[in-house]
């Protein structure tokens, strides 16, 4: 298939070739569908709504009928639009096209000419009202001139836009189709102005005939040859900011200093003079070079586009420039060479003309490729595997596959769509990766995604494993991992948010990596395990997943952290509170733990640790085999810690996973100190202490500030909060005495906001307790998916790894998992379409996260619905889902972080916008 599409592609490119105007157009028909595409990328059934009008798009575009293609892509676009089958008046706009006469023209020039035709039988009649508006705007969007309003008669439709005369400069050709007042298409093109241009342009004819002696020249060279075509009405195949190239290539051929370099950040069209001959490339410059510290350097990306493409196509298309955005905020240059008829110079030739230009960094060069391109770009990296510090192949499996040692080192992300007629190709292609032996492969197939597609889908997962690459520095073995998780600890029970609780080691390690000033986890306990497990929200498995239970949260077989470490080569435990299924039958043995210890079922009891009455009240096990007497008389957070010390002790040099869920500060609260015999009870000689008080040392921090707690149910939690504190600190003196503490990543997180009042009696000793929690700075608790039951405590910490900071970045529990995948470079099988992203930029780089949101459900029933992106939020409590925007409360998080104040009404347009995210989120769910 791969080799009879090459060759249908290589016959496309050399018809297509001279018919630049219509490349031209149907570029712009590509950008407006794609930045439609990108509102609802990360949206499956947006995706399958589009795949077939985009499937039939390429293979039109292989038939080499670009009027078909750009009639499949207008009707993918306006189906993201509407949802439905749009209504025959946008059919018809969406079908014409407005050439003018010229794209760059003297600033005198009194008018411009332009034909307005259809580009295709749109099979609909014209509006009867049908009217064309043009006008001429800058980059202010102020017009110059006074435009043209127009009825539309009968197509093709000429007329003149009268200019009187244009500042120079690049400005933008707006087009405006109304039926009547109704718009029905918008769109813009470039348009460029200069004084006395005819001159000008005449001086060029000798620059354009100049021997391309180094880059500057060939730049030089390429640039004269382009801007003459464009004076005299030719196209190129997107758009040209013609002004300033002309400016560039007069300073050029001038000697003056060169228009671009490491201080000058944009966007530049470089004809590269390489070993393998001049390459025509678009360089994105990013505008942190501008501030280069004498000897750093640039990272650089290179972009490898398919056939029949151009070095245009990643700026231009695929997600609207999306590679360039993702580029721009790292900081890295950006090169996407033009390959004719699939030839081109090889990536290290690219590289080594560059480095002549730009502070290149050889040791960071990574790169992309699509279709035909990313089949070239396997054969270099086969070729020449120490050119690139990591690739990504998209929507391609070709290239030639020679074994090699630095082969098996080069870290490669492969990705085809589940529709892809690649996909094939490139599950062949990943077997024979494996069995070259490559260490770091990632393997992903895109639901609901096809061959053009898919570049837009992946791009943020390619670059997301670039940079676990760039920014990981491979520790003396492969890292042990510890996940400490409390049970109801609020985002006021821990001494880093709040003076009045103790919680020294707890602190320190906070203190000394990275704190998650915005940490967010699920409303309640097993949700937030699933989320942890999985990566995924619980509302994509449905039932009991979304609320506590004893029943299984998701199915046997279901990859989880624990699977994935394991497959690792990791040692794998569990010690603490499972509660993902209750019974041996469904218990961690199954699903990656080798290990198991602790609770089948949720919080017990502190000394005998037996849940509520009834058929879970006895699963306190082994390896889930229930344990006789359940180790009755010892307090569960000292069993537990005891049990994590002795795993992190015992001499074995593997690396381990230790899942450590406490159940702690959970109730029942039970602090009996060394009275073991007596439950905690209020002393009835003074019911503002608890008998045995005054000798238990869980009461009695070194600052007093228990004591200074006055409330007896507070001091009781603050005492919780103190042993497990304590604990923590065992274990960690245990990493310290053991050597393991620089080889070890430990990560912290409550899993919900703090217990209300509880009703007491759930449990044999069980309290009584009435707002016993710290309070809280934030609306809500446990079960609320208002900021106090779902914001909490978090931090990683990693000496020697990790620099001590605050993160402001919204994070969430469900990110652990692809943040670990990525740490220890192991692909979960089957894939997962994670609903978290790897943190690992933002914790070993400090680098800032994409924009997202996070989506939270609770109850089976799902009464309580939130969805946040960056400082909106909008919440939601009813029977039902919300089906239109004015159902939800939006709150200004920034401003309102207590949510006291529903904006909704005063910001429509952002509460619509939350809710179309919300449904993309909703349609994603097990319903």
């Amino acid at each position: 298939m791969m080799a009879r599409s090459a060759a249908l592609v290589l016959a496309t490119i050399a018809a297509v070739a001279p018919a630049q105007a219509a490349r031209y157009e149907l570029g712009l028909r590509v950008r407006a569908f794609e930045s439609a595409f990108e509102a609802v990328v990360a949206d499956p059934a947006a995706r399958e709504r589009v795949r077939e009008p985009l499937a039939a798009a390429v293979r039109s575009f292989f038939g080499v009928q670009l009027d078909e293609v750009a009639r499949h892509v207008d009707t993918a676009r306006l189906q993201l639009a509407t949802g439905h089958t749009p209504d025959p008046a946008a059919v018809w706009a969406a079908s014409l096209t407005l050439r003018p006469s010229r794209r760059l023209l003297d600033s005198q020039a009194p008018s411009l000419g332009f034909e307005l035709f259809a580009t295709y039988d749109a099979e609909v009649p014209q509006p009867a009202s049908a009217r064309l508006a043009v006008t001429l705007v800058d980059d202010r969007e102020a017009p110059l001139g006074p435009g043209l309003d127009v009825a539309v008669t009968e197509l093709p439709f000429r007329a003149e836009l009268p200019l009187l005369g244009t500042r120079p400069g690049d400005h933008r050709l707006r087009i405006e189709l109304f039926d009547g007042e109704r718009q029905l298409l918008r769109t813009e093109q470039v348009l460029s102005f200069a004084r006395r241009l005819d001159g000008r342009i005449a001086t060029l004819a000798k620059v354009a005939q100049q021997p391309p002696t180094d880059s500057q020249a060939a730049t030089a060279r390429g640039l004269a040859r382009l801007l003459r075509s464009l004076a005299r009405g030719g196209t190129a195949e997107t758009d040209v900011e013609a002004a300033r190239h002309l400016r560039e290539v007069e300073a050029l051929a001038a000697g003056e200093s060169t228009p671009f370099g490491a201080g000058t950040p944009g966007d530049f069209r470089l004809w590269l003079r390489t070993d393998a001959g001049i390459v025509a490339t678009r360089v994105m410059v990013p505008p942190p070079a501008t501030a280069l510290a004498p000897g750093a350097k640039l990272p650089v990306v290179i972009a490898r586009h398919g056939a029949g493409g151009s070095e245009n196509l990643f700026f231009d298309a695929y997600g609207a420039g999306k590679i360039v955005r993702l580029c721009r905020e790292r900081g890295w240059l950006l090169v996407a060479p033009r390959a004719d008829l699939g030839r081109g110079a090889s990536a290290s030739a690219i590289v080594a003309a560059l480095a002549a230009i730009y502070p290149i960094d050889r040791g960071r060069v990574f790169a992309v490729g699509h279709s035909m391109g990313a089949a070239t770009l396997m054969g270099e990296a086969s070729a020449e595997p120490a050119s690139f510090r990591a690739i990504a192949l998209l929507g391609g499996g070709g290239g030639s596959v020679t074994p090699s040692a630095a082969l098996a080192k080069l870290p490669i992300f492969l990705a085809p769509g589940e529709h892809d007629f690649a996909r094939p190709n490139a599950a062949r292609l990943r077997d024979e990766l494996r069995s070259a032996g490559v260490a770091d492969l990632v393997y992903r197939e895109y639901e609901a995604t096809e061959h053009f597609g898919v570049v837009q889908v992946a791009l943020a997962d390619a670059f997301a494993f670039f940079d676990r690459v760039a920014t990981a520095t491979p520790p003396r073995r492969r890292p042990n991992v510890l996940v400490i998780l409390s049970d109801d600890q609020g985002f006021a029970d821990i001494g880093y948010h709040n003076p009045n609780v103790w919680s020294p080691n707890l602190d320190a390690l906070a203190a000394g990596g990275v704190r998650f000033a915005q940490h967010y986890v699920q409303p309640q306990c097993t949700p937030t395990r699933v989320a942890l497990m999985t990566g995924r929200y619980p509302s994509r498995f449905g039932g009991a997943a979304m609320q506590a239970s004893n029943q299984p949260a998701f199915p046997l077989g279901t990859p989880t952290l624990a699977s994935l470490f394991d497959a690792a080569g990791y040692d794998t435990f569990l010690v603490g509170k499972w509660h993902l299924g209750s019974s041996a039958e469904h218990g961690p043995n199954h699903f990656g733990f080798d290990s198991s210890y602790g609770a089948l079922a949720g919080a017990v009891g502190a000394y005998d640790h037996r849940y509520r009455s009834g058929r879970f009240e006895f699963t306190w096990h082994r390896d889930g085999v229930v344990i006789e007497g359940g180790e009755n008389g010892t307090h569960t957070t000292d069993l537990l810690a005891r049990e994590a010390i002795r795993i992190i002790e015992r001499d074995d040099d593997d690396p381990f996973l230790l899942y450590l869920p406490f159940t702690a500060v959970h109730t029942p609260l039970d602090e009996r100190g060394s009275q073991t015999d007596r439950p905690t009870r209020l002393d009835p000689d003074d019911p503002s202490r608890w008998l045995g008080e005054d000798e238990n040392p869980w009461f009695h921090d070194p600052d007093g500030r228990i004591q200074r707690e006055r409330d007896p149910e507070k001091r009781l939690l603050l005492a919780a909060v103190h042993h497990l504190d304590h604990a923590v600190g065992e274990i960690v003196a245990a990493l310290d005495r053991s050597g393991k503490r620089s080889d070890t990543l430990i990560l912290f997180s409550s899993d919900n906001g703090p217990q209300g009042s509880w009703p007491g009696n759930a449990y044999p000793d069980d309290l009584r307790l009435t707002d016993f929690n710290q309070p809280l700075p934030m609306r809500g608790k446990k079960l609320d998916v208002y900021e106090g039951g779902i914001h909490v405590p978090g931090f990683a910490n990693w000496p020697g790894r990790i620099e001590p900071g605050v993160r402001d970045d919204p994070t969430h529990i469900v990110d652990w998992f692809p943040t670990l995948a990525a740490l220890i470079g192991q692909t979960p099988e089957p894939a997962i379409e994670w609903d978290g992203v790897d943190l690992g930029p933002l914790l070993f780089a400090g680098q800032r996260l994409p924009e997202r949101e996070l989506y939270w459900t609770w109850n089976p029933r799902i009464d309580r619905w939130a969805l946040r992106r960056g400082d909106w939020k909008i919440v939601r409590y009813g029977r039902e889902p919300a089906v239109a925007a004015s159902d939800w409360q939006l709150y200004a998080l920034a401003d309102d972080p207590r949510e006291q104040h529903d904006v909704g009404d005063r910001h429509p347009e952002v509460r619509e916008a939350l809710h179309r995210r919300f449904l993309a989120q909703r349609a994603r769910d097990r319903q």
